[in-house]
């Protein structure tokens, strides 16, 4: 797939229009990628079921889109009905949020071919069995606190950043809100090593997250009952 970018045709309503104008173009860039990116992910649908309506990957439970974000992997994905030029336009941006990675792939695949990501009606005992097997994993609750500032006293962004937080990194299942700036968030993993690699890969979206709009965020991530701290 090539790289080259093509101007597109956008016409910006007034406000923002006005804003887009007032951003430096590194900031314009960003700010486009991902506002766009966002409508992906909240619209991304896949259908589960023949001759059922589609459901939005986000209310998918954690097992069931795990899944899928697994047979989007597979090298035989192709046979799967996943489409390598959509696939490797996601690889290019790769996030280090696997749940946004399948969100945008199913939104694009939907985009390009008019209908949402659809599982054969032969495969969809192996979802079950995939949930069952999931259910011998061990789960653990964490606790994560996440303060996020402007990087000086002149900057802006804060509130973006927490929505951007909010809505990317902190929403689906297993997590719940608890208070302001702090979650509860139930993972589910086979050893140590896949636990810290979640937990790690959330805490490092969370401040990539911030980073895209101009800010830091301080983060603490600690086991509810035991003695795990990240």
């Amino acid at each position: 797939m090539g790289t080259t970018k093509r101007q597109l045709s956008f016409y910006a309503e007034s406000d923002v229009d006005l804003y887009l104008k007032l951003l430096s173009p590194g900031s314009k860039t960003r700010t486009v990628n991902d506002a766009v990116r966002q409508v992906m992910s909240t619209n991304a649908k896949v259908c589960l079921s023949d001759g059922e309506r589609p459901t939005y990957f986000s209310d998918l439970s954690e097992e069931k889109q795990k899944w899928i974000e697994e047979r989007l992997a597979r090298k035989d994905r192709k046979l799967q009905g996943v489409n390598d030029e959509v696939w490797h336009a996601v690889q290019e941006a790769h996030s280090r949020n696997w749940r946004q990675n399948v969100s945008r792939y199913l939104a694009l695949h939907e985009a390009k071919f008019g209908g949402p990501l659809r599982l054969a009606a032969d495969e969809q005992s192996n979802v079950v069995k995939f949930a069952a097997s999931k259910s011998t994993k061990e789960s653990c609750l964490v606790t994560v606190y996440v303060s996020v500032d402007n990087k000086s006293k002149y900057g802006r962004g804060r509130k973006n950043a927490q929505k951007a937080i909010e809505q990317f990194c902190m929403s689906g299942a297993g997590i719940q809100k608890v208070k302001d700036s702090q979650w509860e968030v139930t993972f589910s993993y086979l050893n140590d090593e896949d636990l810290n690699r979640q937990v790690h890969s959330l805490l490092e979206e969370i401040s990539f997250q911030a980073e895209l709009h101009n800010c830091l965020a301080e983060l603490s991530a600690h086991e509810k009952a035991g003695k795990r701290r990240w």
